[in-house]
């Protein structure tokens, strides 16, 4: 097996100055010292040498692992597929410094002593949360990992917070069906029940407040629950004509709400509208032509990755927390909507946020 002193051997130098060059801590500000450093680095790829993270962690005192924390245990089996976006995000970032994601799951941390190495033997630089949390695994994270990043999560604060400005979606979605000149908003949502995800309150509040100062007619639908049936959805029904649109929380009510005014012969974008206040891979795939808003998740997941490396690897303080801004795919499901574009994002990461 390879080992650095091989490497410093054949190259000429210290064992010290390969170990730098590996780990990029080297200083290559002349010419020289570059093309030594490339000459170490190509050295090391033909002779096939492995790092060893255990030594590495031993001499920087970094495992260059991060955690990231999902609602996987035993009551949320099946998750929301958008959080993969975000996942693949934040692969991206850590990977493209070095790092590795590692995850972590809830039963882990309610029981740090036994069921997991990942605490029993600290092998995490940090956490990144992804998801709301049940109160006690909150605290429990709180405790067991010095730093922290809550992306999406219920938990906010000053610093260290990552969400998608929820607020600003609902009330984008309002304000795009003014502009196509619908007079009557029927707003569909979830149950509100304990410990439901901020999103829900949050979009609710935005396309609210976006109708009132608007002056549209406001209904209100709060009678599903998460996998509601779909006879709830006929009372939609004596509601929706030409100066209606209907506004869904998320994919699953607004395909739903669909399905029951086109089952009564009522066509979306012609006899009444229709809008998601959300933007999911599988709703792309099936229906792409939805007017809707969107988020780029895989850019929030980037972002809470350099937020942790900006601690963990720069030791730098906790950013500030940030929401993340929103986006409008017009679609064709609204009166005033031509051919789909989509258009160009802005700034992604959004601007700094406190409480």
């Amino acid at each position: 097996m390879t080992t650095l002193q091989h490497i410093a051997d054949i190259a000429g130098v210290s064992k010290a100055t390969v170990s730098r060059v590996l780990n990029g801590m080297n200083k290559e500000t002349w010419p020289s010292a570059a093309r030594r450093a490339d000459e170490i680095r190509s050295l090391a790829q033909q002779m096939n040498f492995i790092p060893n993270s255990s030594a590495r962690a031993l001499s920087t005192s970094r495992t260059c692992q991060i955690g990231v924390l999902v609602r996987n245990d035993a009551a949320n089996i099946r998750h929301n597929p958008a959080k993969f976006d975000v996942l693949l995000g934040i692969n991206d970032a850590l990977e493209s410094k070095g790092y590795m994601m590692t995850l972590v799951r809830v039963d882990d941390v309610r029981h740090p002593s036994s069921s997991s190495r990942v605490f029993r033997e600290r092998i995490l630089d940090g956490m990144i949360v992804v998801d709301c949390l049940p109160d006690d695994v909150q605290t429990q994270v709180e405790r067991l990992v010095g730093q922290c990043i809550w992306v999406e999560s219920d938990h906010w604060a000053p610093t260290g917070c990552l969400r998608r400005d929820e607020r600003a979606a609902g009330a984008m979605a309002i304000e795009q069906a003014a502009l196509a000149g619908y007079k009557r908003i029927i707003y569909v949502d979830p149950e509100h029940v304990p410990n439901a995800h901020y999103s829900i309150q949050e979009r609710l509040e935005g396309a609210r407040d976006a109708a009132g100062r608007l002056g549209l007619q406001w209904i209100m639908s709060r009678e599903y629950t998460d996998r509601p049936d779909r006879t709830a959805f006929d009372g939609l029904l004596p509601h929706i004509n030409a100066d209606s649109c209907v506004v869904g929380y998320n994919d699953m009510l607004t395909l739903m709400s669909t399905r029951v005014a086109t089952d009564a012969g009522l066509r979306p974008g012609i006899e009444f509208g229709l809008i998601c206040c959300d933007d999911t891979y599988p709703m792309d795939m099936a229906w792409m032509g939805i007017s809707r808003v969107s988020f780029d998740r895989f850019s929030l997941g980037q972002q809470a990755a350099r937020m942790m490396l900006a601690v963990t690897e720069e030791g730098l303080p906790v950013p500030p927390s940030v929401r993340q801004p929103v986006q409008w795919i017009p679609g064709t499901t609204l009166h005033a909507s031509g051919p789909m574009v989509r258009e160009q994002p802005g700034n992604l990461l959004g601007k700094e946020d406190g409480l």
